[in-house]
């Protein structure tokens, strides 16, 4: 078996806004979101204008040898070492992609930024994303509903934690196989 080429996870620039509001604006990332408007190229500009000079805010790119296949931002809590992440991939990614992404921002945000805790949630109908948390070796952390999402009905949603003890120990099945073996890290 071929080993799954490694990712890495880059600062988001200005170049890629483009990109990243049409994977943003696609449908099939559109559906899983808490607010599921078409964005507009101005709305886009605001949000990354706002939130890139937020030091509490890191904007990522995933990518797989220069080549962009998903976004993630991590979202600091005030005066704590936890932060919130959000995440989706570009519309065709290749099969294995999400968890190479969670690995890499993971990665990062116990490495680089030095959280100590990373939570996440996913809309209770949006499976992949809950089986991409387990993978990763999230723990679950509850469940709460928001209501009116977008002028629809309540839903739930599911929240997710992961510690960096955890993330370090190996709670990444997929991740300790790698280390054992040799193989790269994501």
């Amino acid at each position: 078996m071929t080993p799954r080429k490694a990712g890495a996870v880059r600062r988001m620039t200005v170049n890629d806004l483009a990109q990243v509001l049409l994977w943003r604006n696609h449908p099939d990332v559109r559906a899983y979101m808490y607010t599921r408007h078409e964005i507009s190229s101005e709305e886009h500009a605001r949000w990354f204008a706002a939130a890139n000079v937020d030091p509490a805010r890191h904007l990522l790119i995933y990518e797989i040898d220069g080549v962009p296949l998903g976004f993630a931002s991590l979202a600091s809590r005030p005066d704590s070492d936890v932060a919130d992440w959000g995440f989706y991939l570009a519309p065709g990614a290749p099969r294995g992609s999400g968890a190479g992404l969670g690995a890499a921002v993971l990665d990062h945000a116990f490495g680089a930024v030095g959280l100590g805790e990373v939570r996440g949630e996913a809309l209770a109908f949006n499976a992949a994303s809950i089986r991409l948390h387990e993978k990763l070796g999230f723990r679950a952390a509850g469940e709460r509903r928001v209501a009116q999402l977008d002028g629809e009905g309540d839903h739930a949603i599911i929240c997710f934690s992961m510690r960096r003890d955890q993330w370090a120990g190996g709670a990444c099945p997929d991740r300790a196989r790698r280390h054992r073996s040799g193989e790269p890290k994501p």
